[in-house]
């Protein structure tokens, strides 16, 4: 083999290994990389995903299926973690390995139990979780570990279609999107004593995502509405939002959102032919995803992203894609 070959061949060799994910690396030198990887990603809670999480290590990406559609997370290990399956609400303290269906609800159960957004606090102990149903969607609140979950009725909706839920990580500070009837967000500065709808924002349209800095005092949601849609921004705790359209194209059916702690870095994914959407600029502007043949043209259903920002993974109709260097280069699971 000539010298020439052998180089190529090396560097072959050296991209098949950059592709492979963490935990599938052998060698001593790539579990050690991996392990101090690990040691500096975490994530905080983000109910686009379809399962929350206490603040923990990112181990690796996974999907997982909630009213036949993938809904995408990044699995963490030492962790409480929430989620839903066939009408019921789950909650885990064990790394998953043990889960409790959650069965308290004051004053009473939903009567229809599609359960389709959920969220925590940092330390999971306080815990967010919404059904999907235009004529009996509820939103509850537990405060004390799934003991008991509380009914959210102030200035909310008597029913509504929940779709996502984002919780800071004290847990105070929470807002959550309906989808149409009636299509509004709403917010609680208090831990859920009194709710509010933000000034500024649409009240009748088609809100499919929500994330929030650690503080919840900023906050990135996403409308799918045909008409519309469009990204907005709030730097007051969702008192009031504001369009953000600095390199979108508008309108455009957003249908998940995810973002950093610090809210430096966003991510906003297109549910209809679409791409994937970044910022670096606390959403002074977006740009389109395209490192490592990223699809800029199919239907988006979830999107993840670390604390620091420096993961992310975006699930398809039927794939999933995962950055660990901001969204500068993608690899295909």
């Amino acid at each position: 083999m000539s010298e020439r070959a052998r180089a190529r061949e090396r560097a072959s060799e050296r991209a098949r290994e950059s592709a492979r994910v963490p935990g599938e690396r052998g060698g001593g030198g790539e579990e050690r990389r991996r392990n101090e990887a690990s040691k500096k990603t975490q994530q905080r809670s983000h109910s686009s995903a379809g399962a929350a999480f206490s603040n923990e290590k990112v181990e690796q990406v996974s999907t997982s299926g909630a009213h036949s559609l993938p809904r995408l997370f990044l699995q963490l290990k030492k962790t409480k973690s929430l989620s839903f399956a066939s009408g019921k609400l789950y909650l885990s303290q064990d790394s998953g390995a043990t889960w409790a269906p959650q069965a308290n609800f004051q004053p009473s159960a939903p009567s229809t139990l599609n359960w389709n957004a959920v969220a925590m606090s940092a330390s999971g102990s306080v815990l967010a979780a919404g059904t999907d149903d235009a004529t009996t969607g509820k939103l509850f609140l537990s405060r004390d570990l799934g003991a008991t979950w509380v009914e959210q009725t102030s200035n909310l909706p008597a029913a509504a279609r929940f779709t996502s839920i984002t919780v800071s990580d004290d847990g105070n500070k929470i807002a959550t999107t309906t989808f149409s009837s009636p299509g509004r967000m709403y917010y609680t500065t208090d831990g859920g004593a009194t709710w509010n709808a933000p000034a500024g924002a649409p009240s009748t349209s088609k809100w499919q995502g929500i994330a929030s800095s650690a503080d919840g005092a900023k906050l990135l949601a996403g409308d799918e509405d045909s008409v519309g849609g469009n990204l907005w921004l709030s730097g007051d705790s969702g008192v009031a939002f504001a369009a953000q359209a600095a390199g979108l194209a508008v309108p455009t059916q957003w249908r998940a959102v995810a973002a950093s702690s610090d809210f430096t870095k966003l991510a906003a994914a297109v549910g209809t032919s679409g791409g994937v959407y970044l910022s670096s600029t606390s959403g002074a502007a977006f740009s389109l995803a395209t490192g490592g043949g990223l699809p800029t043209s199919i239907f988006w259903r979830g999107v993840a992203m670390s604390t620091d920002g420096s993961v992310l993974a975006v699930v398809g109709t039927s794939n999933v894609w995962v950055s660990y260097d901001a969204g500068a280069t993608w690899f295909q699971r």
